[in-house]
């Protein structure tokens, strides 16, 4: 399967927008080692599927940034 540019631009959006949360989450004191693993496991599964042209699910790559994000959401939730 072939990821096209707003699949690609979609995801990286995801990231970012995940990226922003935890760093607010850190501000109010998260240790963030679990988005920091989430977050490490999602960039390199878009990377690797991605980035690189293989053939890999789209679902199971977003699944992963969606992930992350939610789990960035619910830590800065649970610290404000």
């Amino acid at each position: 399967m072939s990821y096209g540019d707003w699949q690609k631009r979609e995801l990286q959006r995801w990231i970012k927008d995940g990226d922003d949360l935890a760093a607010k989450a850190r501000k109010l004191g998260s240790h963030g080692k679990t988005l920091a693993a989430l977050r490490k496991t999602a960039v390199a599964a878009f990377d690797q599927e991605v980035l690189q042209g293989k053939d890999g699910d789209f679902r199971y790559v977003k699944d992963l940034i969606v992930t992350y994000h939610s789990a960035a959401i619910d830590e800065w939730n649970a610290l404000r």
